[in-house]
């Protein structure tokens, strides 16, 4: 059964069959992005590599790579961290760096990092890479969603001549999120043709002016509900409104709930980031381009993205009913296709594919550097916090005299030699 745990360790035997200096990294409880809850698997590939020495492989896969995050990171109290992060010693001395420098500081080696991630055309990525981290792609929520929802192929999916045209489901509206209010807002003068589940959670967030158009359950909903298909719903409407994890950005990243209408078997419109459509043709997927506008696709505007899918809502409950099934009848070649790529083995491939060649290119480009950036990350973020007049505590010492000990004995003495030449203060 594919869980993230189970991915995660296939990743780590994958990484230890091609190079032994590579220790993956994930969050639990999952979809954290939170330091205190950084795990590695309690052993590292290559025991005998002294601390600081392995290239740590950073699991951000889950959620997009939001910088703000990170501003927190620094301030926490030491005892809170889990046991087998403790060789992360000294936060009064890392939190000398700055907020952005602390989570490079944090993942720093003398081979440099890598990073998994799930976003394309994304400031965090660029900057995580131009802070000597090598980027690898691949789509984590496509292989989580095929396992999440591998038995609903077996079903078929019930329809009714007087169901709403759109639906949608909104769990939480805040953070990244907090968009769907807009979208909610905007919404109303159709809601008579949306079919929706709303959880409580929102109607707090909500201006009262807005919330008093909508209904909400009256039972609330955790993550998990994302994972499940609701099979009636299928009767209930025609086309799926999907809101996204994200959608004020320019980046594009995307979850399981693209997935949903494909496996409901429904058209869908994506109000998610620009570039969501084109990321599932990409995948081998077909969208619904020359049945309604999906020029909101390529507007990379969040204001004018929202305008142009309201457009699209409105001209979809405008048609009369003969104009909207003759639509409906002409998008069903596209929903089987979608169905059948999504089950089929030649999608998990090319997910797979991707990652394996990502990792490829990434420790061709780790291993280069381990030559040209002699000390790695680790040396590096020493030696600016030295510049910067803080001294490195006592066992920072003792860990650099190991690892150049372990040099001379795996025979890199050259590197060694290159490491004392370029930081003579830090030996």
């Amino acid at each position: 059964m594919f869980t993230p745990n189970n991915f995660y360790k296939y990743i780590k035997q994958y990484l230890a069959s091609k190079d032994p200096y590579a220790e993956p990294q994930w969050f639990n409880p999952h979809g954290s992005r939170d330091l205190h809850n950084v795990r590695n698997f309690g052993d590292i590939t290559t025991p005998q590599a002294p601390v600081r020495f392995t290239g740590q492989v950073a699991l951000f896969d889950q959620e997009p790579i939001e910088l703000d995050y990170f501003k927190h990171w620094r301030d926490f109290d030491p005892a809170d961290l889990h046991p087998k992060t403790a060789y992360f010693k000294s936060p009064n001395y890392s939190k000398k760096l700055s907020e952005i420098d602390f989570i490079f500081y944090r993942y720093s080696g003398v081979y440099t990092p890598i990073l998994c991630h799930s976003e394309t055309n994304s400031d965090g990525v660029d900057l995580f890479a131009n802070n000597y981290f090598h980027p690898v792609h691949y789509f984590f929520h496509g292989l989580l969603a095929r396992e999440w929802f591998r038995h609903w192929k077996h079903y078929s999916m019930p329809q009714s001549e007087s169901a709403n045209r759109l639906g949608l489901y909104a769990r939480a509206a805040d953070g990244s999120r907090s968009y769907r209010l807009t979208l909610l807002e905007k919404l109303i003068p159709f809601k008579d043709s949306v079919y929706y589940r709303l959880q409580p959670e929102i109607a707090d967030l909500m201006d009262p002016a807005v919330k008093r158009n909508w209904r909400f359950n009256t039972e609330s909903i955790n993550a998990e509900y994302s994972a499940k298909i609701v099979q009636a719903d299928t009767a209930n409407f025609k086309i799926q409104l999907v809101p996204e994890t994200l959608f004020d950005t320019e980046k594009t990243h995307l979850t399981e709930k693209v997935f949903k209408p494909i496996v409901m078997q429904q058209p869908f419109i994506v109000v998610g980031p620009p570039g969501s459509l084109e990321y599932m043709r990409h995948y081998g997927f077909r969208t619904f381009d020359g049945l309604w506008d999906e020029s909101y696709d390529k507007e990379m505007n969040a204001d004018r993205r929202m305008e142009k899918i309201i457009q699209v809502v409105e001209y979809l409950t405008s048609l009369n009913d003969e104009a909207f099934n003759r639509i409906l009848d002409r998008a069903q070649r596209t929903i089987q296709h979608n169905l059948t790529r999504f089950y089929s083995h030649e999608f998990e491939d090319q997910i797979l594919q991707e990652m394996y060649s990502n990792f490829e290119t990434a420790l061709i480009e780790r291993n280069k550097q381990f030559y040209t950036m002699p000390g790695g990350t680790w040396f590096h973020y020493q030696n600016k916090l030295l510049n910067e007049g803080v001294k490195p505590p006592a066992w920072n010492k003792k860990i650099n005299a190991n690892i150049l000990t372990y040099l001379t004995e795996i025979n890199e003495p050259d590197v060694a030699k290159e490491i004392i030449k370029k930081y003579p203060n830090l030996i």
